[in-house]
Parts: C-alpha cells; structure tokens; sequence
C-alpha cells in the first residue's frame, strides 16, 4: 500500500500546513493512504483528538492522535469538500465516545483549520479556500 504524508505543525493555538500549498489535499480514488502527521509543541495537557467537521452531513468525526498521526478512511474521504478541523486536549481521566464531548473535561482547543479538500471527482473544490 502506498502511504502519502501530510504535515500539520501546531504552536500554541495555530495550526500550519508545511507543504507548498498550505493545503491538504486528499483524494479518495488515489488508491493511496493519507496520514497527517502533527509536529506538536508540547503545550496540549491530556489526550489530543483531531475534529474534522464533514462538510456534508455537518456532523463531526473525532478521533484520537496516535503516535502524533491521524490516518484519512473512507470515513473522510467519501464526502468530498472542504473540511473544517480543530485539535482538542482532553483530561487524560475522560475519553470521547460517539463525538459526544463533556464541555468541562476539555483543556485546548485550537484555531480552526480550514485547508483539508476532499477531491472525490478529481477536480478539488477550491471555491473557500483561504
């Protein structure tokens, strides 16, 4: 399988794409496997989640960051467009079930990332992005 590497630095509350484009760009029949790999300053306390927010169904899908990594699955990349993200730190005692979030057990969450494109027809939706 082939894997292609995307890298998201974050410094305090911002979050920074490092590729040439500022963007990533995923395309479900690319037949390939995205990771996002984040480059962490070390200033989240607790457990660190990525919130993609879908932009079709507007419902979020969270999941944990594992060894600093997120892996893309058709959980993401069958709904083309461009999606909305936030890292969140959570209490190391607390752990999100079903994208049901307790308010008091969050302690980061960062600035809006705007610059995940789902190509699904192979042509990006490029109309919102910054």
């Amino acid at each position: 399988m082939i894997f292609i590497e995307h890298f998201i630095t974050q410094t305090g509350k911002n979050l920074v794409c490092s590729n040439e484009s500022g963007k990533i760009v995923i395309n479900k029949y690319d037949n390939k496997i995205s990771k996002i790999i984040f480059n962490l300053d070390n200033t989240i306390p607790g457990r660190i989640y990525f919130a993609m927010l879908n932009p079709v169904t507007k419902k979020y899908f969270i999941t944990p960051l594992v060894d600093n990594t997120v892996t893309i699955t058709t959980r993401i990349s069958a709904y083309p467009g461009i999606w909305n993200t936030l890292l969140l730190g959570i209490q190391d005692d607390y752990e999100i079930v079903d994208e049901n979030i307790d308010q008091s057990k969050v302690t980061y969450v960062s600035n809006e990332f705007k610059r995940i494109v789902n190509e699904v027809t192979g042509q990006a939706m490029t109309s919102n992005i910054l």
